[in-house]
């Protein structure tokens, strides 16, 4: 598509991401490559030309190929032209939310998405697509109610024409990675500056050792979160020799997780993982961690698919119905 620099201008800005920014006039999105990006380099991170800006015609060659064969993602992205210079690409517009901003709806709700996720990534990889860098933000629930890919277009995303099991396996770690954040964003966690929550760490862990990953791995962990648990909320300083006891003495009687209570900005993670370690020397694993005010408790509550949840306050046990 070619349009004037005038042209461009008059389109609505949507979003800026590492290899260009994106536009839209309601039906068609505009990706324009940034001229530079940073890279990782041997000495740390140094400004290079965006590699994108080099015409792939292999790539849009396969990208047409394999879009008459898939059902649930769009390949239709056609370059993009300011002035008659080769600036980016345009797609189908879709209106909707990207995951981030709906990463606090009901963990039933996110189940269902998530699995629409796996299945329309699968058929990616099964055409030998193999997106490297998933995100929450690189994927729109549409107002339709349907999941839809995107970015596949920079240097992020292999196509192949053979399968290729190195790139399957990154590619899969990429969505690993993201259905985690995405079902378990309750933050609190530091990990290279950003936060995670206790049971996102304990999914990676366990996912990392995994030499190879298998869409049945997801459905699997998926299909776990489906299970109704009960749950205990614990508010740290309400830890003692004569709640842990309590604690114990609920575990034996029924199955219960334990979910840490901390006010924002009270303790580091350090101090955190502190308190989760002297827990575990009891006995006790913490399933995990919310550091939030406890009148905004309830909409981080709906993260866990939970039938009831009992509170300890001032070494009282108090019934909690969802």
């Amino acid at each position: 598509m070619k349009l004037t620099k005038e042209d461009f201008e008059k389109l609505d800005y949507i979003s800026s991401g590492t290899f260009g920014s994106v536009w839209h006039n309601k039906e068609i999105a505009f990706k324009k490559y940034h001229k530079t990006i940073k890279a990782h380099g041997v000495s740390g991170y140094e400004v290079i030309k965006n590699p994108c800006l080099k015409e792939n015609q292999i790539k849009f060659h396969l990208m047409k190929h394999y879009n008459n064969k898939l059902k649930y993602t769009d390949l239709i992205i056609d370059k993009l032209y300011i002035d008659n210079q080769f600036a980016g690409v345009c797609y189908p517009y879709y209106e909707g939310d990207i995951l981030e901003s709906i990463i606090f709806k009901p963990i039933f709700e996110k189940v269902e998405i998530s699995k629409q996720l796996i299945r329309n990534a699968k058929e990616l990889t099964n055409h030998n697509i193999y997106p490297l860098d998933y995100k929450l933000n690189n994927i729109i629930y549409t107002l339709h109610g349907k999941i839809q890919i995107i970015d596949l277009d920079d240097k992020l995303t292999k196509i192949k024409l053979i399968k290729n099991s190195h790139s399957f396996n990154q590619s899969l770690v990429s969505l690993s990675k993201t259905i985690f954040h995405f079902l378990q964003p309750n933050t609190i966690l530091y990990d290279r500056d950003v936060l995670h929550s206790l049971t996102y760490f304990r999914t990676i862990e366990q996912l990392e050792q995994k030499k190879i990953i298998k869409y049945h791995d997801l459905y699997q962990y998926i299909n776990t979160l489906s299970n109704h648990i009960n749950f205990i909320l614990v508010p740290y300083y309400e830890i003692n020799q004569h709640s842990i006891n309590t604690i114990k003495n609920l575990i034996k009687q029924q199955d219960i997780k334990i979910i840490l209570t901390i006010p924002e900005n009270t303790l580091s993670s350090h101090e955190i993982l502190n308190i989760i370690s002297s827990i575990s020397h009891h006995g006790i694993e913490t399933y995990d961690v919310i550091t939030i005010n406890n009148s905004i408790l309830k909409p981080h509550l709906f993260q866990y698919n939970a039938t009831s949840y009992l509170e300890l306050n001032h070494q009282k046990i108090l019934y909690k119905k969802q």
